[in-house]
């Protein structure tokens, strides 16, 4: 049998609880598509989502998309991607590299054939 201290739940365990089960019912009917009063605001970001993506495409401005659109050009640019450390390897380093691998990946099969699809 349980101890009596298995009941001891705190109001903050509870709430914890209640909430982890409403989170999982809402992502049950997003992904059935149902409708419910948890849903429907995410069926609304979705649909001014996609407005949006429209409107940045078609430059055919509503109020709203303007001050995305400002927002937007305002914004800094990306920066470019820094190098890594096996960009920044000599090419020669690279292909031995390379090389070694695929001799790797060749040595994988150990010569026992009977590939499943086969490709022995």
């Amino acid at each position: 049998m349980y101890s009596a201290s298995v009941l001891d739940l705190t109001e903050e365990d509870l709430f914890q609880k209640f909430f982890n089960g409403v989170r999982t019912l809402a992502a049950l009917a997003i992904g059935a598509s149902y409708p419910t009063a948890v849903t429907v605001p995410t069926y609304l970001q979705e649909g001014f989502r996609k407005l949006l993506a429209v409107s940045f495409q078609t430059d055919y401005l509503f109020k709203e998309s303007k001050l995305f659109k400002e927002a937007a050009a305002k914004a800094p640019a990306p920066t470019e991607k820094k190098e890594t450390k096996e960009e920044k390897k000599p090419a020669g380093k690279k292909k031995e590299e390379e090389e070694k691998k695929s001799e790797e990946e060749e040595d994988d099969d150990m010569g026992l054939g009977g590939g499943l699809f086969g490709d022995d």
